[in-house]
């Protein structure tokens, strides 16, 4: 499970679960209807729909993603490279077959806000690649770029989708929206039918599943609520699919609030607040948002019964209590179905629901502007004093330890502790050590674990910024910055075109400030079902804002084509290699008792296909020792240290294997890994017992 702040401290000793973890998870349609005649022709200022000519394409590619993000949300958000991998290889085969295939594109062009944030995301790629050469982890950058190439993809996808879908500006949210749907139905099955609380559920008794990291499933479902709301209050699409999303906008609500992820509230309220001052449809957008959140709120109860019977001890017996959970989830989640269907069908005749005026649009600001006074006023008369308010939460902050909930109904509150300011801490020291190009892609954990004060596996730094910026110093850090302005300042520009590229610009942005709030504070850029969406999304309400170009080059230059395709083959090409490594890590794994051979040939050629990789060394090592060979064991441990010299577990390992016939050498071998990893406490454990050990001097 990715959930990188609660791995074991043993995660890299422990090799059968890793190579599960590479093998475990391997294992369209057009949504825009005319107008109904009952609905006022002025309710929008579209321009005409553009010439028929590539609609297909952009039918093809929303199939594309929502098949992709649908996949990746249910396989634990594709933070496995077994995942990753074959999604990313299916994205780069999908846009070949649209370069090659659609023969004609429409004489519109992606706004260039949206292709220079395309071009800054593959040069980030690329500059990850490179920071293999400093990297104290090569296949981790060479990872890394490989997931940023993805996101690339996704935002470059995105914007062709919306200028080859003309005026079905609503396509841009409809993966998100399948795949909130699709990963919310698997979810809220388990909750009803699973036998094993502890696969999705944390100790405490909230959501991790689908996606295994509360906060990152909580991120995903919030985001594809705003996708569904978006979609849920089109009136040009069918109201059918607009009973759907309402409902579907019910049950990730409802699934994000079972995840009680803290930082997933401040977050999801700025995205609130930023989606109704940029609609332009504002009462109609929070008819719709109360639609689909309000019933929602009806999940809590059962909600705070679980989390109260719950903990490390009662996981396994909370069967009744999660299965309510469930139940309340489908059940409001089916109502809102039916209402949704019934104000879709009905609707400009239903109040609220209909085309905003200015006068609703000004009654709206009003409001929300009283309820922020009288918000922060119940906040001064609750907290008392500001001042000690915020000296409190940054003490919190500047703990180590994660605050207790034993004493409260849920985790939802206002204290700050969670131990990320030392990762921040260490973040901004390495940008001071390295400001131009960084330690190196994936090089945070290293220092983390070297430099850390508490023992906490942690990989990440726990902001999108800090992490960027940490291992790829500012030149990486300007790269994301002009990127996530780029899609921004894109999907901003296609408001003009108007209202229905404005609404979906509006659902675009507070989607994007939702993730990058949140983003902020937490470790989502390493999730590509939480990130590439987002990214998809941004990218295709900018492609709203086509500009015209000379209508007589309708047909691409076989340059222009041959290049796309030549680039989407590379980057297909770079994912065989470690996915094959992969699986024959796996194979291996299954073979290592029955047929110890075949397990040395498998682990063979998974060191040849990803020779920048220690796992296969490790695992050939483990292999050989629990099998009595222990010269084989000694060259695998020794090579897998030649691989990665940041890496503590080889030294550890050779501890292991000379302790019995040579303790000083045993010795000495902990006394490099106690330089790595300073706070292990297998390797204190490994000590004590090597002094009690005859000839310890």
């Amino acid at each position: 499970m990715p959930r990188a702040c609660e791995h074991g401290a043993c995660g890299r000793l422990a090799w059968p679960r890793r190579v599960a973890a590479g093998g475990r998870y391997v294992a369209a349609v057009s949504i825009a209807s005319p107008e109904p005649p009952s609905a006022s022709k002025a309710a929008t200022d579209d321009p005409p729909p553009d010439p028929v000519g590539t609609g297909p394409a952009a039918s093809f590619g929303t199939a594309l993603l929502a098949v992709v993000f649908s996949w990746w949300a249910w396989k634990e958000g594709a933070y496995f490279p077994a995942i990753l991998l074959p999604g990313l290889f299916v994205l780069c085969a999908g846009i070949a077959v649209m370069a090659i295939a659609v023969p004609r594109l429409r004489a519109r062009r992606l706004a260039w806000p949206t292709v220079l944030a395309t071009i800054c995301l593959l040069s980030l790629a690329l500059w990850s690649a490179l920071s293999a050469l400093w990297s104290p982890a090569p296949n981790l950058a060479l990872g890394d770029a490989q997931r940023i190439g993805a996101y690339a993809l996704a935002l470059g996808l995105g914007g062709w989708i919306a200028v080859s879908a003309g005026s079905r500006r609503e396509l841009a949210l409809f993966p998100l929206m399948l795949a909130g749907l699709f990963a919310g139905a698997i979810a809220t099955v388990a909750l009803l039918g699973g036998d094993n609380p502890g696969r999705y559920l944390n100790d405490d008794g909230t959501l991790q599943a689908p996606i295994g990291y509360r906060n990152a499933t909580s991120a995903f479902f919030a985001i594809a609520f705003l996708a569904s709301i978006g979609l849920a209050s089109a009136r040009r699409v069918d109201w059918r699919v607009r009973g759907l999303a309402s409902g579907t906008a019910t049950l990730c609500a409802g699934l994000a609030v079972v995840c009680q992820s803290r930082a997933s509230a401040p977050a999801f309220a700025v995205a609130l607040l930023a989606l109704v001052l940029i609609s332009p449809l504002k009462l109609r957008t929070l008819c719709w948002l109360a639609l689909g959140f309000l019933p929602a709120l009806l999940v809590l109860p059962s909600v705070i019964e679980l989390f109260q019977v719950t903990d490390d001890t009662r996981l396994g017996v909370v069967g009744p209590e999660m299965k309510a959970v469930g139940f309340a989830v489908g059940i409001t989640s089916a109502v809102s179905v039916a209402v949704g269907l019934l104000v879709a069908y009905m609707g400009s005749r239903l109040p609220g629901f209909g085309s905003s005026t200015r006068r609703s649009n000004r009654a709206v600001l009003v409001g929300v502007a009283v309820s922020l006074v009288a918000a922060a006023g119940a906040f001064l008369v609750a907290v008392g004093d500001p001042v000690s308010f915020a000296e409190k939460r940054l003490e919190e902050l500047r703990s180590l330890e994660t605050p207790g909930f034993e004493s409260s109904s849920t985790r939802f509150g206002v204290s700050a502790g969670t131990g990320r300011l030392d990762f921040w801490e260490l973040a901004v020291s390495e940008i001071g050590d390295n400001p131009v190009d960084g330690a190196g892609g994936g090089a945070f954990g290293y220092e983390y674990t070297r430099e850390r004060t508490v023992e906490r596996d942690v990989q990440d730094a726990h902001s999108v910024e800090l992490e960027v910026g940490s291992e790829l110093g500012l030149v990486g850090l300007g790269l994301l910055v002009v990127a996530i302005a780029g899609a921004a300042l894109g999907a901003w520009r296609s408001r003009p075109e108007g209202e229905r590229a404005a609404s979906v610009s509006a659902f675009a942005l507070a989607i994007g400030v939702y993730w990058l709030a949140h983003a902020s504070v937490d470790w989502f850029w390493s999730v590509p079902a939480v990130t590439a969406p987002v990214l998809a999304v941004l990218g295709a309400a900018a492609g709203a804002r086509a500009v015209p170009v000379d209508r007589r080059r309708r047909v691409p230059g076989v340059a222009r084509r041959g290049g796309l395709v030549v680039l989407v083959a590379l980057l297909a090409a770079t994912t065989v290699p470690p996915f094959l490594s992969d699986r024959y890590l796996t194979e291996a794994g299954e073979l290592r008792v029955a047929d110890p051979e075949g397990a040395y040939r498998a682990i063979e050629r998974a060191e040849k296909l990803n020779p920048l990789d220690d796992v296969p060394y490790l695992v050939e090592g483990e292999i050989a020792r629990l099998a009595g060979d222990r010269e084989r064991a000694r060259l695998a441990y020794e090579k897998a240290i030649e691989v990665r010299p940041a890496e503590w577990a080889g030294h550890y390992y050779l501890a292991i294997l000379a302790a019995r016939p040579n303790p000083q050498a045993g010795r000495q071998e902990l006394a490099a890994a106690r330089e790595l990893n300073p706070l292990e406490r297998c390797i204190e454990d490994l000590e004590q017992a090597l002094a009690c050990a005859p000839g310890s001097g």
